[in-house]
């Protein structure tokens, strides 16, 4: 995965499952998006972290 480079950038997946293997290295994964200041972006699941509505659904890690 390429790094984050700035607390404003936003990961963009096709689906959550593209970030790991397995439910927890996709959380680990999305944790270090979070504690980096980004926001991810999930086209299938329709997930978006990078705005207020988005963070409030997305439970905390």
């Amino acid at each position: 995965m390429v790094e984050v480079q700035q607390s404003d950038d936003v990961v963009l997946v096709l689906q959550l499952d593209d970030l790991g293997r397995s439910p927890p290295e996709v959380a680990r994964r999305m944790g270090r998006i979070a504690a980096a200041g980004a926001g991810l972006r999930s086209l299938k699941e329709g997930i978006d972290t990078a705005t207020a509505a988005g963070q409030a659904d997305t439970p905390e890690r």
